[in-house]
C-alpha cells in the first residue's frame, strides 16, 4: 500500500521561476506544454512562424529556445530533495 502522501498543486507561476522551496520536493509531473518562449528574441521579416523565416532569424529563435530549456532545467533542480 501506497503511504498517503501524495499531493497535488496548481501554480500560475511561470516556468522561468523556481515553483518550490529548494530541497523540498520528491518527484513532479507537469502535463503544460512547454511552447511559450521567455522573450521574443527578434522580428521575423518574411513568416509568422520562427521555423520558415531566414536563417539568421531561425538562429536567433533556436538559440532563445535553447537558453529558456536551460533556465526551465536549472529551476526545476532546486525543489528536489537528495534523500
Amino acid at each position: 500500500m501506497l503511504p498517503n502522501k501524495i499531493y497535488s498543486m496548481a501554480s500560475a507561476t511561470t516556468f522561468y521561476e523556481q515553483i518550490f522551496p529548494s530541497n523540498t520536493l520528491d518527484i513532479g509531473f507537469s502535463s503544460t506544454a512547454l511552447h511559450w518562449m521567455n522573450c521574443s528574441p527578434c522580428a521575423l521579416t518574411d513568416h509568422v512562424a520562427a521555423n520558415k523565416s531566414t536563417a539568421p532569424e531561425v538562429e536567433t529563435w533556436r538559440e532563445q529556445a535553447r537558453r529558456d530549456w536551460e533556465l526551465i532545467l536549472c529551476h526545476r533542480v532546486g525543489p528536489i530533495t537528495t534523500s
